[in-house]
């Protein structure tokens, strides 16, 4: 037996710490300044980098002149990408489903604007970045294949981005590979038989994530040991060590991965082996020193990775009561120059279209095609943000089309509680599903009224529903698993150490931790101290991505906490004479249950269990007092040929409504009212989990109204710099107040929640886009709007008929 803490012996709802707002743990040290990021990091002997990057989109590197810069007084080592490949591979780790086609700094050719071409290390930043400046790279333009259509039909070699997989990778034809597919039920005979066939096509954006601490990285190779450590900011250390040394082809302990104490945000954009992290590593191993390579914000955007925009073209079979019969969509991914993670969010969006709803026949078609411009990434939201788009804004116009409510039309087709637990057609298992009461809550919350409060003629005012499911973490392809571990160590005074391998990024994962160990363990969470991500010292596990870290690594820190409790208990019962099963633990005291007189503290049975072996049962040795356990997702991932999958340990999913109110004189739109409402099982902090879904809405309606990386027509990137990329400001962010969450919980993780980081990122720009089109529809356009972001510009032209942007209406 176990034992009990105080969280057992009374009910859910008083548990001491678990599902309550205490205030974030780690917020005195951030909000201090003494908190330690990676350009924080200063080693003897250091020397700064930076590299070269290329105006170019797409040309062939015909000279790189050096002598300049060698020449210069504190200058160390200058490395060209020729050099780069003799000592490192290319990049990318086929066995995340991903293609190793990226080189370390360019070779031979460039492929988009801003891609790496040589590296230079000195004594100083500022001395790096002057002899970078004299550095002369000669170059051959070829054609740049900016736009989708171009790169889909490529006129001879030149235009193709990369014919050397063209000729040697079967999984390449011109600029596309990648292809998925996915064909459940009888799709044709659903088309066959609806009464309404609805057609749709609709591009997303390209918004980047914007952290306040671009990527860094500091690397430090021992010749002594030949060992090479890189402090970096990362989601996931583990992956980034067997990267790096599969890159260098380096055995996996000769690296060490650290994650420093803080990430300035992370949102995906910092998953991935990047390219700073690898010069900084071969220019390390080449001089014997330390190296430190932080981006500014230029190369930030010009130089890492972006969301990845999709085309989608869509059908939906619905009959007249507004039934949805079968759903087909063939998704276009734009990976960008290098293949990244393009290929998994293209999965992700795949497996995700159909739902949150009941569709039993579904046809979805993918493909990735290579461009000259940045490589597609992660953000916030992988695949499943414009999934979402495509199948909302399908849905609104259905409902416009078909004069369909756009409230019942999705709740005729959701996928209700009281069905579960069921199999989703997809193959998704579903042990609950919140979404038609997340509905209602949302119905009940927004302000129906202010359609009607127009004060001018000019104004028009429209409301925007959307519904999506998401993931808790996602098995990846190349995987059958998908874990994470958790090491508690408490020391001789019972203080508690957790390890894990999640990276802080902001999102409160230590408070939430510390709640979860503290609830185990009858002790104040702030007796709990939580060490990051570090190769050397934290437990395997996949890192911190995908919505995960409370459902899978918060799932191994409750098991653990359960295992070190059971170890102390057995002790405890056996100094106070007692069944374990009548001792507890509450507040830092074991006692037995029938007399609470009997007890002992907390911090006298850890001292026995390091220094009296005497006083323990002979089923236990002195020593370390440390236990580790890891939490696997039970979900089996791929299940057949047809395409159905079940991917994640369970499936969130949420609704979002908006109002909005547009000048049509200006284009300009006002967000008079939002409301959200999450299926998102049980809450460990109900105030992280309102401020994750806060922040991510914040980020949907960048991606709505003004955020996106734009190229020319000769693939220079034009808004790449702060004063140009719309990010949204506080004064134009409504305050986002109504927030609700469902009434369920999963019986897939032992805590009973599901993933809530991505959640207001995923349906915030559809909710926007839906809003705009209920505005506009009749009056100023005649089909729904496709165009995004929805700046004023664009807008304006809606509103006054012009039809520069190429929208469907």
């Amino acid at each position: 037996m176990e034992g009990k803490t105080k969280s057992q012996t009374d009910t859910d709802e008083d548990t001491q710490y678990k599902g309550r707002s205490i205030q974030r743990l780690e917020d005195d040290r951030i909000l201090s300044g003494n908190s330690r990021y990676v350009d924080d990091i200063e080693l003897p002997g250091m020397l700064h980098a930076t590299v070269v990057r290329s105006m170019r989109s797409h040309a062939l590197i015909e000279e790189i002149d050096t002598s300049e810069a060698e020449e210069m007084d504190g200058v160390v080592d200058t490395l060209t990408g020729e050099e780069a490949a003799e000592m490192a591979n290319r990049y990318g780790s086929r066995r995340s489903g991903m293609m190793d086609d990226h080189p370390p700094l360019a070779q031979e050719k460039v492929r988009f604007a801003g891609e790496g071409v040589v590296a230079v290390a000195a004594e100083s930043h500022y001395l790096a970045k002057d002899a970078a400046s004299t550095v002369s790279v000669s170059y051959d333009s070829l054609p740049s294949m900016v736009e989708l259509d171009d790169a889909l039909d490529p006129e001879s070699e030149d235009e193709l981005v990369h014919p050397e997989l063209d000729e040697a990778d079967e999984d390449v034809s011109g600029n596309v590979w990648g292809s998925y597919s996915i064909d459940i039920g009888d799709v044709e005979a659903a088309f066959d038989e609806a009464d309404t066939i609805v057609s749709h096509e609709i591009e997303t954006s390209r918004p980047t994530a914007v952290p306040l601490e671009p990527h860094g990285a500091v690397a430090d190779y021992d010749p002594a040991d030949d060992v090479l450590t890189l402090y970096t900011s990362t989601q996931e250390a583990h992956q980034v060590r067997r990267d790096l040394a599969d890159t260098l082809d380096r055995p996996v302990n000769s690296i060490r991965v650290v994650q420093p104490e803080n990430m300035g945000g992370g949102f995906g954009h910092k998953l991935e082996l990047h390219e700073n992290e690898i010069v900084a590593a071969l220019l390390s191993i080449r001089t014997e020193r330390p190296v430190k390579v932080v981006l500014d914000r230029i190369e930030e955007f010009q130089g890492t990775r972006a969301r990845q925009p999709q085309r989608h073209e869509l059908e939906l079979a619905v009959d007249d009561d507004g039934s949805f019969l079968g759903i087909r969509d063939d998704i276009t991914a734009v990976a960008g120059a290098y293949a990244a993670l393009t290929k998994p969010g293209l999965w992700v969006s795949c497996n995700l279209v159909a739902t949150p709803y009941r569709i039993d026949n579904i046809e979805v078609n993918g493909r990735c095609v290579f461009t000259n411009t940045v490589p597609s990434g992660a953000y916030r939201g992988f695949g499943m943000t414009q999934a979402a788009t495509a199948r909302e804004s399908l849905i609104e116009k259905v409902s416009k089309e078909l004069d369909l409510d756009p409230w019942e039309v999705r709740r005729k087709n959701l996928i209700g509680n009281e069905e579960c637990p069921t199999t989703h057609p997809m193959g998704f298992y579903l042990d609950s599903c919140g979404t038609e009461e997340c509905l209602g809550l949302v119905r009940e919350d927004i302000d129906l009224s202010l359609l009607e409060e127009k004060t001018d003629d000019e104004i028009v005012r429209g409301l925007g529903v959307a519904s999506a499911m998401h993931v808790s973490s996602a098995q990846r392809p190349a995987y059958t698993s998908d874990n994470s571990s958790v090491t508690i160590r408490m020391d001789e005074d019972g203080s508690v150490t957790v390890t894990s391998d999640q990276c802080p990024m902001g999102t409160g994962l230590e408070t939430s931790f510390a709640q979860i160990v503290a609830d185990e363990l009858g002790i104040s969470p702030s007796n709990i101290n939580f060490d990051f991500a570090d190769t050397e010292t934290s437990p395997f596990g996949l890192g911190s991505w995908g919505s995960r870290a409370i459902t899978v690594a918060g799932s191994a820190a409750y098991e653990a906490g359960r295992s070190l409790r059971e170890r102390l208990t057995t002790i405890a019962a056996h100094q106070l004479e007692a069944a374990p099963s009548d001792i507890v633990l509450e507040e830092g005291r074991f006692f037995v249950e029938s007399d609470p007189s009997r007890s002992r503290p907390l911090e006298e049975i850890a001292y026995d269990a390091h220094y009296n072996g005497r006083k323990l049962p002979d089923e236990i040795t002195a020593g370390a007092v440390t236990v580790t356990e890891s939490f696997d997702s039970p979900a089996p991932g791929i299940l057949d040929e047809s395409g159905k999958a079940d991917i994640a340990v369970n499936y969130p999913s949420n609704v979002h409504a908006s109002i909005v109110e547009i000048d049509t004189r200006t284009g300009t739109i006002d967000i008079l009212d939002y409301a959200a409402a999450d299926d998102i099982g049980e809450v460990i902090n109900p105030m992280i989990v309102e401020g994750q879904i806060q922040g991510g809405i914040v980020q949907g309606l960048g991606m709505a109204l003004g955020e996106d990386l734009e190229y020319d027509a000769s693939g220079q990137p034009v808004n790449a710099m702060m004063e140009d990329y719309q990010l949204p400001l506080i004064n134009e962010t409504p305050m986002i107040t109504k927030i609700r969450e469902a009434d369920t919980t999963s019986e897939r993780a032992p805590l009973g929640t599901k993933g809530v980081g991505e959640s207001g990122s995923i349906l915030a720009p559809v909710v926007i886009l839906n809003a705009v089109n209920d505005a506009l529809y009749d009056e100023f356009v005649s089909s729904t709007v496709t165009e995004m972001p929805l700046d004023p510009e664009t807008v304006y032209q809606l509103c006054h008929g012009a039809d520069e942007s190429g929208g469907d209406r």
